[in-house]
């Protein structure tokens, strides 16, 4: 068996972004070169849950209003919410939260909670400036709009984590907004409404301080055109740390389809996929370890997952707005994974769900299993199509 570690030198990364490709491989060339040339300024951050369980892809039909994702023993389900209409009074049917934008929002809103180390989020002083350095412009129109929309899909949403135990299922209504806004003046001006003031729920917000995983938002930002490569680059950054040098972990094909493949798809499919967009993700996190597995006769067997600094190093957690959050994560504190505010870290941790822990997925190959020979895949600039532009 051999191995070759996936590294992409300064070099190589100016080369690839005075090449400038077509479409959006310039964005990943671009952030791949800053990344290679300096660490980040100020992390993002997302919950260690969603490295394990993603939301929808694509934009679901308009009747919809459930989605379920599942992931080994770990079951995630999303309920559309509604609100009330501030000029009317009526009852608006808000859709399910789906796509980039979608991860987007999320990201946004864990990275301001944890920032200020602060539940509530100015929604309306912070969201266009986070869109402004993701995007490195001014947003269009019509995508602030889309971003705002996605923030009031995940404000109304309703949550529910499962875990399937030794004879029953632990059920855990997972919150992560407790409180929104909306305002009559929107509608006068936009024609549309979107929570100007959000608040993330106590447990979310304490469970979210001890299990955030630090980003490179400059690895976002290239690539948020794909939800498939933002759910790869979570997934990567939550796990490969974690995996031991002397134990690497090999994922099975039929593994990776069950979490990732959010639409019926052949495996044969959806391994090229995932494969092209997983060389992106690779430019942006360069000093992650991944090899393809084939068995001797050249059968595909999954990824091999090897031991891999993060992509940001862990920084203790922000002594601003201290006593706040000592204030509001006080009345949970008999719930709270937290022990004392003072001593949490923001490290990459392992996958939970405010406060539960969720199995690990990690297969091992069989013992019938013929040789397998890994091969390092290349971080090359391709199409790396995503499955939504939302």
């Amino acid at each position: 068996m051999s191995s070759r570690p996936i590294h992409i030198g300064a070099a190589a990364a100016r080369a690839l972004r005075a090449a400038r490709p077509v479409g959006h491989s310039h964005r990943v060339a671009d952030a791949a070169a800053a990344i290679t040339a300096h660490p980040p300024d100020d992390p993002s951050f997302q919950h260690s849950v969603f490295a394990q369980i993603s939301l929808p892809a694509r934009q679901p039909p308009s009747n919809v209003r459930n989605w379920t994702a599942q992931n080994g023993s770990v079951f995630c389900s999303i309920d559309a919410g509604s609100a009330i209409n501030p000029a009317t009074g009526e009852r608006l049917l808000v859709p399910l939260p789906w796509g980039v934008k979608a991860r987007l929002v999320l990201i946004y809103l864990n990275t301001e909670a944890v920032r200020t180390a602060s539940p509530e989020i100015d929604v309306r002083r912070s969201l266009t400036a986070f869109t402004r350095e993701l995007l490195g412009r001014a947003p269009k129109g019509r995508e602030l709009r889309l971003i705002k929309t996605q923030l009031l899909a995940l404000s109304a949403a309703h949550v529910t984590m499962a875990f399937l135990r030794a004879g029953h299922v632990d059920h855990h209504h997972a919150t992560i907004l407790d409180r929104f806004q909306l305002w009559a003046s929107d509608l006068r001006e936009q024609r549309f409404t979107w929570p100007r003031r959000v608040t993330l729920s106590a447990r979310y917000f304490a469970s979210l301080v001890k299990h955030a995983i630090p980003l490179d938002p400059r690895a976002i930002s290239g690539l948020a055109h794909s939800a498939l490569a933002l759910d790869q680059y979570v997934w990567l950054a939550q796990r490969l740390h974690r995996v031991t040098s002397q134990r690497p972990q090999v994922i099975r094909w039929a593994a990776l389809h069950d979490q990732f493949a959010r639409r019926p798809a052949r495996l044969d499919d959806f391994r090229r996929e995932f494969r092209r967009t997983l060389r992106s993700v690779l430019h942006v996190y360069p000093a992650a370890r991944v090899e393809d597995l084939t068995t001797a006769r050249g059968w595909p067997v999954g990824l091999k997952l090897l031991h891999s600094p993060p992509p940001v190093k862990p920084r203790p957690f922000p002594r601003a707005n201290r006593a706040q959050f000592l204030a509001q994560s006080a009345p949970i504190s008999s719930e709270s994974p937290i022990t004392t505010a003072t001593t949490v870290s923001l490290a990459p941790t392992a996958p939970l769900a405010l406060g539960v822990t969720a199995p690990s997925a990690a297969v091992s190959p069989q013992r019938g299993d013929t040789t397998v020979r890994p091969s390092a895949i290349r971080p090359t600039i391709g199409s790396a199509r995503g499955r939504s532009d939302g």
